[in-house]
């Protein structure tokens, strides 16, 4: 009985570590893909800036 119930708590315990990991990777996920998106407006908005300077320029 008593060891039933050890083995019940470690499936219990490991169940709940599999969703917190399953989680934890799920967030890691949208901040990387957040953080690309971000890094990626970046790149384009100063890439439109200095196309933009640079017709300004040519007139």
């Amino acid at each position: 009985m008593h060891k039933n119930e050890y083995i019940l708590n470690f499936i219990k315990i490991n169940h709940t570590i599999a969703i917190v990991y399953k989680f934890l990777v799920i967030i890691k996920i949208k901040f990387l893909i957040i953080v690309v998106q971000n890094v990626f407006y970046r790149e384009l908005t100063i890439q439109i800036q200095i196309e933009k300077r640079f017709i300004i320029a040519k007139f």
